[in-house]
């Protein structure tokens, strides 16, 4: 069965700090606006009336697309299309939604206010289109300001091996030169980290595995792999043991596995 690979953008999780920069996204949007006066919108009233217009607009906005955006990629991935298709689909579809919302609640409030005409609802949707889609870009872009501000691997650097040598599961990201971190298993996909960033790959958590080779590991719960190699500390609470990896990142093992891990780590 063909494997179809993707960036980890949407189906990146919405942890603390991936909500933080997309929020600082959203705050810098509305502050940018409101100074530049895009296509004359509110261009004669004050400066907090604008910003004040555009945090609700640029607010609602964000709910409109944000998992709209997560669907159509969803839903692209699964029929087997790339992730941006199903990006420029949600786009699209949260566009048609947010210049409605914009006709009847956008400068002027008026739920009563008669349909618009196809030349106006037009007119609003191809603005609502172009500042959408530069907001779109910069929630894209975003994990890869994750991967950049992710601090390296502080292991030892791999000897130099050859490609033959190297697991055949990097090759399926876009650092096949990478240090293996770990594997782990969301729904039909493999995430793959490495110490450059992370990478999402349709296929089972077994197969994943079986590619990495020749890096020592061990699966320590069924949905995590991890590299030996990566392993910093390991910290127990109770009956629970968590790994801590060399890029900062955290992997629960499963509690039917800590004593067999504890053997394992014992070796390292």
């Amino acid at each position: 069965m063909p494997v179809h690979e993707t960036s980890n953008v949407m189906r990146a999780r919405l942890d603390s700090r991936r909500l933080a920069l997309e929020l600082m996204c959203v705050a810098g949007a509305v502050v940018v606006l409101a100074l530049l006066q895009p296509l004359g919108i509110l261009g004669e009233q004050t400066v907090g009336t604008r910003l004040f217009y555009w945090a609700r607009s640029v607010g609602v906005g964000y709910l409109l697309h944000r998992p709209l955006l997560w669907l159509g990629a969803r839903l692209a991935l699964r029929a087997g299309l790339p992730e941006w298709a199903g990006w420029i689909a949600g786009l699209i579809l949260a566009c048609v939604s947010m210049s409605l919302w914009l006709w009847y609640f956008g400068p002027r409030i008026d739920p009563g206010r008669a349909f618009p005409s196809e030349a106006l609802w037009a007119d609003t949707a191809g603005q609502v289109l172009l500042i959408s889609s530069l907001i779109a870009l910069c929630l894209w872009f975003i994990e890869d300001l994750k991967a950049a501000s992710r601090p390296r691997s502080s292991a030892a650097p791999s000897p130099a091996v050859s490609p033959a040598a190297r697991p055949a599961i990097l090759a399926r990201t876009p650092w096949p030169l990478s240090q293996l971190v770990a594997l782990e298993g969301e729904d039909h996909y493999v995430r793959v980290h490495t110490d450059y960033g992370s990478h999402l790959v349709l296929m089972r958590m077994a197969d994943a595995i079986a590619e990495t080779r020749p890096v020592e590991g061990m699966s320590i719960h069924r949905s995590w792999w991890v590299a030996k190699d990566m392993v910093r500390t390991a910290e127990a609470k109770g009956r629970n043991l968590t790994l801590h990896l060399h890029t900062d990142l955290c992997a629960t093992v499963a509690r039917s596995r800590v004593a067999l891990v504890r053997q394992w780590l014992d070796r390292i």
